[in-house]
């Protein structure tokens, strides 16, 4: 008799209706992600059992057929049933029985969460967020406060928010409760990061250096032609501190096709330094910010794949504006190309060209043409880089009217041991560089400046904070000329973080 039917019998609708719901998969939506009703099942039979409350309810058959075919659950066997519904794609009455669950108790989490599944499926993203947020709210253990933050960056990413969604996903993998559910929401971060027309990265680091300002190693200098020495100023000399920089880097996908991609570029940076009591006593008049740096710039990109997309070219235009001290310095206009070959799959080739205006009334006036080129090899003893980057700047300034070089060497091994000790991931960069001048006020003959910098960053990926790393470097330079004025040692220990993923 249909009095008697089983709890467990699935109620049927219209078969049309029923159909297209369930070809979305499980807790799918139009975002592509998914988060396990197992959990949410689990989470409805062992964190809020409650009270073994009694509540009436009518399958959609019922309510068509036989008005007297109810059937009498508890707390818990709606909790089951309203989990089952929305993994065979039966929206309509997973928010009906998640709705019954919130009269009785406006906090059950599961609920919650099932309503917010349910919402999200029928298109109503607004009252799916904001039933996610609620679970959030009342979510008290790892397992909990993970399926809430997965939940909800569901519901914003179906939204249209994937900024948003990003970020409760970072907060997902903060409280995932083992390495499986934090893969899953890594997987689906990267998911909506390459949907997301919004990408930005951001680079904080405190580096503590003994030569803030760029100074001179030296306490005299000598010009040609004349017998005598000149004393150097406090300022002058290299000040040690404390190097405190922050940077931005935003993208907006304007267009995008499989082979084309047209991005609007944002870029920011500021770097500020804290002298150390030394420095102070060396130049009392000297104040940190004298020496800060800030750029803000501005750009359009294209992106072009050929072949079978192992080659890339990039096209960039940038305009942007210097400062010095939190004073304008001068403004620039950059434009740039950059080829990148893949010769197998273990060696990438890349050159580039770039050219450079550079105004202003207090920087010198110069043209700049740049050409690079590197190539990266990767083995199963880790990964090398190799490159070379040649600089012509052409200005009335003799200080701004050079020649450069820079050749330099990066080398990311893969030391098993040094990962299972202390999770740490090392790169080593060696770099060589040598500038010429044509004409110096100092000299006769020009001036010529040959530098030797070393570098050693180390990645600890054991320490995570929302799926970011922290980042230690340590680089050091030594810089010798035919100009002591020019002459510096400069080493820097810096502390930044890094995204994990």
């Amino acid at each position: 008799m249909r009095g008697n039917r089983s709890v467990r019998e699935t109620p049927r609708g219209r078969p049309g209706a029923q159909s297209r719901l369930r070809r979305r998969g499980p807790g799918r939506g139009p975002s592509g992600l998914r988060l396990s009703l197992g959990l949410i099942a689990a989470l409805a039979v062992t964190a809020l059992p409650g009270p073994s409350a009694v509540a009436q309810v009518s399958t959609p058959a019922a309510a068509a057929t036989d008005t007297d075919s109810t059937h009498r659950l508890n707390a818990e066997q709606m909790r089951r049933l309203a989990a089952l519904r929305m993994a065979r794609g039966d929206a309509p009455m997973t928010v009906a029985l998640s709705r019954a669950l919130l009269e009785r108790d406006p906090e059950d989490l599961s609920a919650l969460l099932l309503l917010a599944q349910g919402e999200r499926a029928l298109g109503r993203y607004d009252t799916a967020i904001d039933a996610a947020t609620r679970a959030w709210g009342v979510a008290a253990t790892p397992e909990e406060r993970y399926a809430a933050a997965m939940v909800r960056a569901q519901a914003l990413s179906s939204a249209g928010h994937r900024t948003r969604a990003q970020l409760w996903l970072r907060r997902a993998t903060e409280e995932a409760p083992d390495a499986r559910t934090r893969a899953r929401a890594i997987r689906d971060f990267k998911f909506v990061r390459l949907r997301n027309p919004w990408s930005t990265q951001l680079r904080f680091a405190v580096t503590p250096t003994d030569n803030v300002n760029n100074g001179s190693a030296e306490d005299t200098f000598t010009i040609d032609g004349l017998p005598f020495e000149f004393i150097l100023s406090g300022s002058a000399k290299a000040l040690s501190g404390v190097e405190l920089s922050f940077g931005a880097d935003t993208r907006y996908r304007l267009a995008e096709t499989p082979r084309r991609a047209t991005d609007l570029l944002l870029r920011v940076s500021h770097s500020t330094y804290v002298l150390s009591d030394d420095a102070q006593d060396a130049a009392p008049e000297a104040e940190g910010r004298d020496f800060a740096t800030s750029s803000l710039s501005a750009g359009l990109s294209r992106r072009i794949m050929f072949g079978d997309k192992k080659n890339e070219l990039v096209l960039t235009g940038w305009a942007g504006q210097n400062w010095y001290g939190g004073d304008p310095y001068g403004h620039f206009l950059r434009a740039g190309a950059r080829f990148s070959r893949s010769i197998d799959p273990r060696n990438r080739l890349t050159t580039g060209l770039t050219l450079e205006a550079r105004r202003g009334d207090d920087a010198p006036e110069a043209d700049v043409g740049l050409l690079s080129l590197s190539w990266d090899h990767a083995w199963t003893g880790g990964q090398l880089s190799l490159y070379g980057v040649a600089t012509r700047s052409v200005s009335d300034s003799v200080t701004a009217d050079y020649r450069d070089l820079r050749l330099g060497a990066r080398l990311a091994p893969d030391m098993d041991w040094l990962e299972a000790a202390l999770g740490a991931d090392p790169a080593f960069t060696l770099e060589a560089r040598t500038r010429n001048f044509d004409a110096s006020p100092y000299t006769f003959d020009g001036r010529r400046d040959e530098e030797l910098m070393a570098g050693v960053e180390v990645v600890f990926r054991d320490v995570d904070y929302y799926g970011f790393n922290p980042v230690m470097t340590l680089e050091s330079s030594v810089t010798s000329s035919n100009v002591s004025l020019n002459e510096s040692d400069r080493t820097g220990l810096g502390l930044s973080i890094r995204s994990a993923f």
